[in-house]
This record gives C-alpha cells, structure tokens and sequence, in this order.
C-alpha cells in the first residue's frame, strides 16, 4: 500500500508564503557538493525518541529507520539540533546550541568527518527542517497543547520562518 500523504496539499492558500521560502532554501541546496563524503544513505529522523545512549558502555543505539534516504550527512546533524532546541527550556539557545554541537561533533567525527564546506552551512539545513516541521504540523498545531512538542514549536515559528530568521544563530 502506498502512502500519498503530502503535507502541501493540507496547506490552505494564503501559506503560499512559506512555499516561496521553502524554494529558496532548496535551490541553496542546489548548490552544495553531493560528494560521497558530504552526501548518501542518512536516517532522517534522528530526533532524540530514535536513539538510546547508554551510559554504561557509551553506546548508541539508532532505531526506527523507516525514513532512511538519500541526503546531505548535515541533516542527521541539524535534526537532532533542531529537536533539542524545541525541548530545551533555557532562554541561552546560541549557547546550549553551541555547546550541543561541540559535543556532538566531536562524537560524530569518531566515525566520519563532516564535509566543512556543509558545517558552514547547518542554518541551511536548520531552515528547511524548520520549514518541512512546520508544513507537516499546521494542519493540526492548533489543537495542540502548549506542553507538547508541536505547542513548543509552532509559536512565532511562521514569522520566524518569513523574516529568514536563523532556527538558532550557529558558529562553528
């Protein structure tokens, strides 16, 4: 059975807006290397209820890999950023985000180098994740509670999204 689901079509007209900044970030997508070291098989969805660390040995574990694809190795690093940043209940997001990565990355090199050139650009990847969170849970965020991932997400997240505002300021 085949899935035809597409968010888009949930879209009410007047989002066309958010369609237009959604083809923004794509065609600077467009640009960016697709180089065996920088692009292939990712999760894509590796947010923080898809994996297990167990401190006792230091292990992760990644499940549910339903969504797996072909795409730049930086989304499995902006998503579990993203994710983060809509839990995290501090008002020091540039720092927590900074702090987030360092570790992170340190971890991730331990297995493959990030391509620096798509480092450079994670508010690339920030932003579409952005983008394609916010065109899967409109339809719905309003009879989400404020206390749930989507209540935690969506507030300003439109004006965010329009004003080009960076998810969270990144220096790397």
């Amino acid at each position: 059975m085949t899935n035809n689901y597409n968010p888009l079509d949930e879209l009410p007209d007047a989002e066309t807006d958010i369609l237009e900044r959604r083809q923004e970030v794509l065609a600077r997508l467009e640009h960016l290397p697709r180089t065996p070291a920088s692009f292939g098989l990712i999760h894509a969805d590796l947010q923080f209820a898809n994996f297990f660390i167990d401190p006792a040995d230091d292990l992760l574990t990644l499940y549910d890999f339903d969504d797996c694809c072909q795409g730049w190795y930086m989304m499995d690093i902006a998503l579990p950023l993203l994710d983060m940043l809509v839990l995290y209940p501090g008002h020091d997001r540039e720092v927590f985000a900074s702090r987030f990565l360092e570790h992170f990355i340190t971890g991730y090199r331990t297995q493959c180098t990030p391509d620096p050139s798509l480092l450079a650009e994670l508010h690339t990847f920030l932003k579409l994740l952005e983008i394609g969170l916010y065109l899967q849970v409109a339809a719905y965020a309003e009879e989400a509670t404020p206390d749930s991932w989507v209540g935690k997400f969506m507030p300003g997240r439109k004006e965010s999204i329009l004003s080009r505002t960076p998810f969270v300021p990144v220096y790397l």
